[in-house]
């Protein structure tokens, strides 16, 4: 799962690096220039915001390598929560008959016998 966060973080800085070059801005505004049909050569300036989404990427790819790198010595869950093997509930639980029937179990069986 690191490695997989990791790439991410790699997709999404190369992502927003290659976004804010010229070639970049001016295909994308081509298709609604006129002037860039004509054959007009703008000036492309970019605000500074593509550098926050560049630092979000390597973000992911420090706490990617973080998680591949110790994530193999993170305690894992505890015995309780593994599923226990079905327990008999005590006749005079209410629910008990209730409980048989989800297991799928007969709880008048006793009785016929």
């Amino acid at each position: 799962m690191g490695v997989l966060i990791a790439l991410f973080g790699v997709g999404v800085a190369y992502a927003s690096t290659v976004a804010v070059q010229r070639s970049s801005v001016l295909a994308a505004a081509g298709e609604k220039s006129a002037l860039l049909r004509l054959g007009a050569d703008p000036l492309v300036d970019v605000n500074l915001w593509w550098l926050v989404s560049v630092a979000g990427g390597v973000v992911l790819v420090v706490s990617g390598m973080v998680i591949a790198v110790r994530s193999a010595r993170w305690p894992g869950m505890s015995g309780r929560y593994e599923r226990a093997a079905p327990r008999r509930v005590a006749e005079d639980d209410p629910s008990a008959m209730w409980k048989s029937l989800d297991r799928g179990e007969d709880p008048t069986a006793h009785e016929r016998s």
